[in-house]
């Protein structure tokens, strides 16, 4: 079973093909500028109970900074996220979500 697992980017050991790795960057909408510090989390439907909300981890790479973890997605049903940030010095955090659907393969 071992040549099934790999390492992820987080430093975690996963068996390769259980779990997507969700990744976003956060930028200052009037700046521009990426944003580095901040306490991310995410949660997933049609199986929110599987996962429930994680932390998404800061990564760097370079001079930027993503956050991420890993999420189990099943099937080929939308996949909708729900996102909140929380920014340092802000009181309040923000929040977002979005539908992923995942590609089937090339289209005719």
């Amino acid at each position: 079973m071992a040549w099934l697992l790999e390492r992820d980017a987080h430093g975690r050991v996963t068996p390769a093909s259980a779990n997507h790795h969700f990744l976003i960057a956060l930028f200052d909408a009037t700046t521009g500028q990426r944003i580095g510090e901040a306490d991310v989390s995410a949660s997933h439907t049609p199986d929110p109970g599987r996962d429930g909300v994680k932390p998404l981890e800061p990564m760097r790479i370079g001079d930027a900074t993503t956050f991420g973890n890993f999420f189990a997605l099943s099937g080929s049903s939308p996949q909708r996220f729900s996102v909140t940030v929380r920014l340092p010095h802000h009181d309040k955090p923000l929040s977002f979500s979005f539908v992923y659907i995942a590609h089937q393969g090339p289209t005719p």
